[in-house]
């Protein structure tokens, strides 16, 4: 996996350093040998205290539905007894998508909040502006939604993403895109202006050029822009063979009509945050054949129904998310749950918890039961690589449901 240098977005440089000013969190004022605030190093007591930052209003709003999976989650296993006997105890705050807003939450989860870790904190612009603070505070930030590489090659200490990372969806979308459309294929790229946007386009231009296929240069829109890109469309139709989209959710349908209504036929790829049935329903029949990658089943496919993860996770869910978002953002947020409290665990049963021992541990990951998975997929991190599943499937989409194509390794 190649990565790119390490650099601060500027609302994250502004805000951490406005963080910096109002003071360390109450009771860490002393650090400890490690560097870390001494509170860091204090035993956890009977409750785990877990905090996250997530878009629950505004245009990003769906993405935001990984609430109603995480909060299924953390009842699921305090019913079963919590951690270790201890109880876990959530807080979930809404950043609008607005990264500054959720600097702010981050601040108050940890110095008010006094969490012992953030899990599934959602959107790369968000994890780029909240990283250097939770790093500087030893706050473990678990199964975090991006597959920025600055994260996925541990560049953030204590920090373990969710998604695969750009190289590996591009990997894996090269690869079946030789599948479908040859070795010499075109590729059309409409990308959001967006951190997430530019990181995917860049991996797939890196990977494709590497195969000898040709990369056009992007057709971009705007991050707020939900006008179907009718005319970024018309600039690629006549010098691709495939298309590319990666676009924030709220986007895609509007995409895929501006698609049909142009008459071009081609077979469609798209980032994983728009790959969910619930984003994709309302292109209708447009979005049938739109293929992704994805590492988590869909409950709602026929395949997976008997899974007895399956049956469990549709138990937990039932009443706490609109139908369309359980095969999508919750589910998602399920999963990212589910890795985080089995990280936990894993620690917990070598010995004291304590949240310096979670935030050091994130890079020696083997083999976590975390369920939802397709088959194949295992749970592991190592020195420099944190990026925890071990292959990727390809997805295609199809009346409301989507199914594997191929696994990819990863490498």
């Amino acid at each position: 996996m190649r990565n790119r240098p390490w650099r601060l977005s500027a609302v994250a440089v502004l805000t951490v350093g406005a963080l910096a000013a109002c003071g360390s969190p109450q009771g860490s004022e002393s650090s400890s040998s490690s560097g870390c605030p001494a509170n860091a190093s204090e035993p956890i007591g009977d409750t785990i205290k877990l905090g996250s930052t997530m878009p629950l209003s505004g245009q990003l709003a769906s993405v935001g539905q990984n609430r109603a999976g995480v909060e299924a989650l953390v009842e699921s296993v305090n019913a079963e007894g919590g951690i270790d006997g201890k109880k876990l105890e959530l807080t979930v705050l809404d950043d609008k998508g607005d990264p500054a807003r959720a600097v702010s939450n981050v601040q108050r989860l940890i110095s008010q909040e006094d969490v012992d870790a953030l899990i599934a904190v959602t959107t790369t612009p968000v994890n780029l502006a909240i990283g250097e603070f939770a790093v500087e505070q030893c706050v473990p930030n678990l199964f975090a939604l991006t597959g920025d590489a600055r994260f996925t090659a541990a560049q953030f200490k204590g920090m373990i993403p969710a998604s695969d990372p750009y190289d590996t969806q591009a990997k894996a979308l090269v690869e079946d895109i030789r599948a479908e459309a040859g070795e010499d294929a075109t590729i059309g790229v409409l990308q959001v202006e967006s951190d997430s946007g530019a990181g995917l386009t860049d991996s797939l231009k890196r990977v494709a050029e590497e195969a000898g296929m040709t990369v056009l240069p992007p057709q971009t829109v705007a991050p707020t822009d939900s006008a179907p890109p009718t005319s970024q469309i018309q600039a690629l139709k006549d010098e691709a063979d495939v298309l590319a989209m990666f676009l924030s959710p709220f986007q895609c349908p509007p995409a895929l009509q501006a698609l049909g209504r142009s008459g071009w036929e081609t077979q469609v790829y798209v980032g994983d945050f728009c790959a969910y049935p619930s984003v994709l329903e309302p292109a209708g029949d447009l979005a049938n054949g739109v293929r992704s990658v994805n590492w988590i089943v869909d409950p709602n496919d026929g395949a997976s129904a008997e899974r007895q993860d399956v049956k469990d996770y549709l138990a937990a869910v039932e009443g706490k998310a609109p139908p369309a978002a359980v095969t999508s953002f919750a589910e998602t947020g399920y999963v990212s749950a589910a890795g985080a409290i089995a990280y936990i665990r894993s620690i917990a049963e070598d010995g004291e918890l304590t949240r310096l021992e979670l935030f050091e541990g994130v890079e020696a990951i083997e083999d976590l039961q975390v369920p939802l998975l397709f088959d194949g997929i295992k749970v592991r991190t190592s020195e420099g690589d944190v990026s925890p599943w071990s292959a990727v499937n390809i997805i295609e989409y199809q009346d409301g449901t989507y199914a594997s194509i191929r696994q990819v390794a990863v490498d």
